[in-house]
């Protein structure tokens, strides 16, 4: 996605450098465009203040199959968002198997099952969202397991078939509610 102020990029460099401390050799990519020149600067400063230079990699906008790349290489999928409301880019991560790290805002609750196929935490939870990252960073058994139960439901509430069918239950519901769905 976009960075913009309410994806909150710069309490998610908070949060790093935070895990940074428990797991040392760890990467942040950060994958999306930044529109705004003076938010990227603030958050490139950000990086530098903190010292994240040799472990943050702005990649900026990517192609989606550049975006799959990068999930497929990645421990984890982070998303520190103020506000959200279902966002693709979690579905897409539990489609290729990957745990969650995200806040506990709009939507995505109904996506990540904490500590199930990830971990909540409320948004200005800078210290439970870095021992979250750092946790599954170190874990690769706990991202196996929470990257399968993640896969499981990206298919069964994902996948085309899956949608379609939800779609028509819909209608039914909506023409005719006496008719059991």
């Amino acid at each position: 996605g976009v960075h913009v102020p309410r994806k909150n990029i710069e309490g998610l460099l908070d949060a790093f450098a935070l895990a940074l401390k428990q797991a040392p050799d760890a990467q942040l990519v950060l994958v999306g465009p930044t529109h705004d020149l003076g938010y990227a600067t603030t958050l490139h400063e950000r990086a530098i203040k903190l010292n994240l230079s040799n472990n943050v990699n702005f990649v900026g906008h990517v192609e989606n199959n550049r975006l799959i790349e990068e999930m497929q290489r990645s421990r984890v999928v982070a998303l520190f968002s103020h506000e959200e409301t279902a966002p693709t880019v979690l579905a897409q991560a539990m489609a290729l198997g990957k745990p969650i790290v995200a806040t506990n805002v709009g939507g995505i609750p109904e996506m990540v099952k904490d500590g199930i196929n990830g971990f909540l935490v409320e948004p200005q939870a800078i210290q439970d969202f870095a021992e979250r990252l750092a946790l599954l960073v170190r874990s690769p058994d706990l991202c196996q397991h929470m990257g399968a139960a993640g896969a499981a439901f990206a298919h069964q509430h994902f996948a085309p078939n899956a949608v379609a069918q939800r779609t028509v239950e819909a209608y039914r519901l909506v023409t005719n509610p006496s008719i059991p769905v």
